[in-house]
């Protein structure tokens, strides 16, 4: 009976034992996972990389016309949505500068009309002119500061390119008769947008931004063909677009 029991302790002290080792062998292993999982929650955020991501956002702004007899300049609104990708480099700790290009479509635009001699009774005709920008797009240089590393405010700026369709038309005059001419365009115009904004990184990979952008895409010239009253001509004068637009982002960081 004795045998027994001694041989039950010594068993019971080799099993203690084995487990004691095996927990001394993966104890480490799991204090090791837990260090890298620590380190990797409080690890500065690093900008430096290349990026994609989509953005939305509303635009509002003027056509102004520069022929003192037209129309006169026409208010613009409307929705934009696009894709962006860029590059970051983060320097001196708290720096980063980047390089982003975007494209988007845009629902933006505007009408007028306007009588065009007031109190002339049948001599008055009306004029009426729509635009629409259907597109457009930017490649801009960032300057971004770090205030905290997951947080960038930063100033941009750079070329900016748009389509830009317009549609110009007269009315009829009762007395004279028909006094009527039309105008239609659509052209891809260049010009420069400058602005800023704040991005936000959520993980390692993902971050948000806010941003307002001021897009002038130049002069562009319209012109008009006249008919009426037995002859024909034709004239042009320019117009320039400027659109103020608030968007917000999601990007992906590689």
């Amino acid at each position: 009976m004795h045998r027994l029991i001694l041989a039950a302790a010594a068993v019971g002290i080799a099993f203690l034992a084995v487990s004691d080792a095996n927990s001394a062998d993966t104890y480490p292993a799991r204090q090791r996972a837990q260090m890298d999982r620590l380190v990797s929650s409080v690890q500065p955020y690093n900008w430096t990389g290349f990026y994609v991501g989509l953005n939305g956002g509303y635009g509002r702004g003027q056509l102004r016309n520069d022929d003192p007899y037209g129309i006169g300049d026409i208010g613009t609104k409307g929705w934009t949505f696009g894709a962006t990708a860029g590059y970051n480099w983060q320097f001196a700790n708290r720096w980063v500068l980047g390089l982003e290009t975007d494209f988007n479509w845009a629902n933006i635009g505007g009408s007028q009309s306007r009588d065009l001699c007031p109190g002339c009774g049948s001599f008055s005709y009306t004029e009426t002119q729509d635009v629409k920008m259907p597109w457009f797009g930017t490649t801009r240089a960032r300057l971004g500061f770090l205030p905290w590393q997951d947080l960038m405010v930063y100033a941009t700026g750079g070329a900016a390119f748009a389509e830009v369709k317009s549609n110009t038309t007269s009315g009829s005059n009762s007395w004279w008769g028909s006094y009527a001419y039309d105008s239609s365009s659509s052209d891809w115009k260049v010009g420069w947008t400058a602005g800023g904004g704040a991005e936000y990184a959520l993980d390692r990979n993902w971050s948000i931004k806010a941003e307002y952008l001021y897009v002038d895409i130049g002069l562009r010239k319209n012109c008009y063909s006249y008919s009426g009253f037995g002859y024909a001509s034709s004239s042009c004068d320019t117009a320039k677009l400027g659109e103020h637009i608030v968007r917000a982002g999601l990007n992906y960081k590689f």
